[in-house]
């Protein structure tokens, strides 16, 4: 696989008239250190706990209510009279200056677009960013600012946004303050411009939080969290992704506007093989629009919460967070997953789409797609420990290595719905690239007859150059290939020094 490189340069005359619009539509906001910036409470504290609750997710919100009406999803408003709107959009045009730190819009510009359609504004399609951003978070001459005015461009320009994972650099303490603040900054955005936003959670976040204490030696970084299990219930909490109880099949994304299915009843009550918690699939959820379907599912990578980075230089990996503990974060999320995919694949064909995207953080594949990713030598446990945990833990003996359910019920599910166009976006290489699965099966006889042709798989680009630059997919009902991919490059995040497309990363 090859990384595309790509050079822009801008004139000094042009960047001077951009950069004075650019300070003119600059966003006025509190410093993103931490006064005046708008957090979701947590709804309790379940670090001991995989599972969690976010009933009073939309009692508790104060923004105004815009939901899809299902199944037509139609956009509705809870009501902002004409006299409200005209404020917001004079309040828009002149916002106030920012300061040096990374900033977004203060509290009195935080009202909901009311537009009846996104086709008014130019909006359209689905677009994904992932593994960014990757710098410091507290100072914009590290590029921050470039990510916040890319995330805002995106909001303005998109129907559904999605951050599928790594919020941060692996190296980078797990700490409250900067695991979910990228992510926070997003849904503010969405919030304000009346879009989708929804998260899936990236290995950093999750299975690299013991690498603070876990090289050996007298030092220990100071971390919030070092076991994946506690991060991954702080992630629930301060998001609010649980399921809502009151709702049931219903929870609601990211900005707390819009209603999307949660898978709320896999196993409920039942115990997750190894461990004392029962069975959690906060990460699953589903939501339609006019022509496709949007999945998120809780796949990171390092192997699905079961790196070894024991050979990698982090000698207490083991005692830090446990091999156990996270082989039961491991068949909680992939039993989710794939049932999951089953019955979004159903609802979708179901409800008429073109197009279902799948959307999580990790790579699964190799060899071009034509295979799952397997444990190599260097750097994970062999194969034989994995059968062996999993015939001790949970008694099975049906899976070779830890994404074979997924490659297989994806390739599985495309072939029973040959009418969907099925489309994996996911991050964790830090690359462009767009595959085919099962590329090298056919229709002419042999062993292997049938071909994925309407399965494919994207990887976002990543890293510091994330900073710039996001995918969208578009889906046009009527065409023979109803879905389309492009890279786009944010020009506003482009023209925010320090200029460029990247940056230094952390």
């Amino acid at each position: 696989m090859t990384t595309r490189t790509r050079s822009f340069q801008c004139r000094p005359v042009r960047r001077i008239l951009v950069l004075s619009l650019v300070s003119l539509l600059a966003l006025p906001v509190a410093a993103a250190t931490g006064e005046g910036t708008e957090e979701l409470k947590p709804l309790h504290s379940s670090a001991d706990a995989l599972t969690s609750n976010a009933a009073a997710a939309s009692s508790t919100s104060t923004s105004r209510e815009l939901f899809f009406d299902y199944p037509n999803q139609r956009l509705r408003s809870s009501g902002q009279t004409a006299a409200q709107r005209k404020r917001t959009r004079k309040a828009n045009r002149n916002p106030t200056a920012t300061t040096t730190q990374p900033t977004e819009p203060s509290d009195n510009q935080r009202q909901v677009s009311t537009a009846a359609t996104t086709s008014t504004k130019g909006r359209q399609g689905l677009c994904v960013i992932g593994c960014t951003p990757y710098v410091e978070l507290t100072r914009t001459d590290t590029g921050v600012s470039k990510y916040m005015a890319m995330v805002e461009e995106m909001a303005q320009t998109c129907d559904i946004v999605i951050h599928v994972g790594d919020t941060k650099p692996s190296g980078m303490a797990c700490n409250r303050s900067n695991m979910v603040k990228s992510v926070q900054w997003m849904r503010n955005a969405a919030k304000r411009h009346g879009a989708i936003a929804l998260y899936t959670p990236g290995d950093n976040e999750l299975n690299d939080c013991h690498r603070s204490a876990s090289a050996g030696g007298p030092y220990v970084q100071p971390a919030d969290f070092y076991k994946a299990v506690d991060a991954r219930a702080f992630l629930v909490d301060s998001l609010q992704l649980g399921v809502n109880e009151v709702r049931k099949r219903r929870s609601k994304d990211l900005t707390l506007q819009y209603l999307v299915d949660t898978h709320f009843n896999y196993k409920k009550g039942e115990t997750v093989p190894g461990t004392n918690y029962t069975y959690s699939c906060d990460f699953d959820k589903y939501v339609e629009l006019d022509h496709y379907a949007v999945v998120t599912l809780e796949v990171p990578g390092s192997l699905w919460y079961l790196a070894d980075e024991t050979r990698n230089g982090y000698t207490l990996q083991d005692d830090v967070d446990p091999l156990m503990d996270r082989f039961g974060m491991y068949l909680n999320a992939m039993e989710c997953a794939m049932d999951w995919i089953e019955v979004s694949a159903l609802k979708a064909s179901d409800s008429g789409k073109r197009a279902i995207f799948f959307t999580f953080q990790g790579i699964f594949y190799s060899n071009y797609g034509m295979d799952p990713i397997s444990q190599p030598s260097g750097g994970f446990y062999s194969e034989a420990k994995f059968k062996q945990y999993l015939k001790t833990i949970a008694g099975r003996t049906d899976i070779d290595s830890a994404y074979d359910p997924l490659f297989s019920k994806l390739t599985e599910v495309a072939l029973k719905y040959p009418n969907l166009q099925f489309t994996v976006v996911h991050a964790d290489g830090h690359r462009y690239q767009t595959l085919r699965m099962n590329s090298d099966l056919n229709n002419r006889g042999g062993s292997r007859t049938v071909s994925n042709q309407n399965l494919r798989v994207h990887m976002v680009e990543g890293g510091a150059k994330a900073l710039t630059m996001w995918t969208r997919f578009t889906v046009d009902p009527s065409a023979f290939q109803p879905m389309t991919l492009k890279e786009e490059w944010s020009e506003s995040a482009f023209n925010v020094a320090p200029y460029g497309h990247s940056w230094i990363p952390y």
